[in-house]
C-alpha cells in the first residue's frame, strides 16, 4: 500500500488547487484510491504516451498554415 501523504494523486490540474506543498501537504482528498495507474509523463525523446495525441493535430495545423499563406499571397 502506498503512503498517500508521499505522492500526489490527481485527475485534473484543478485537483491540486489549495494544497500547501511548501508544508508537505500533497494529499488530495478528491482522488479516489484504488484507481491509480502508473505511467510515464513528460518523458523526453518522444517516449511519452501523450505524443501520439499531440501529433494527431499536425494535419489540422498544416491546413491552417496553408490557408493563411494562401490568403496572404492573394
Amino acid at each position: 500500500m502506498l503512503k498517500q501523504g508521499q505522492y500526489m494523486f490527481f485527475t485534473t490540474p484543478d485537483d491540486l488547487r489549495g494544497l500547501d506543498f511548501a508544508n508537505g501537504d500533497c494529499r488530495n482528498a478528491s482522488a479516489r484510491m484504488g484507481t491509480v495507474d502508473f505511467s510515464w509523463q513528460g518523458v523526453p525523446f518522444e517516449k511519452s504516451a501523450a505524443v501520439g495525441r499531440v501529433r494527431g493535430n499536425t494535419g489540422m495545423w498544416t491546413a491552417v498554415l496553408v490557408m493563411v499563406a494562401f490568403a496572404v499571397f492573394l
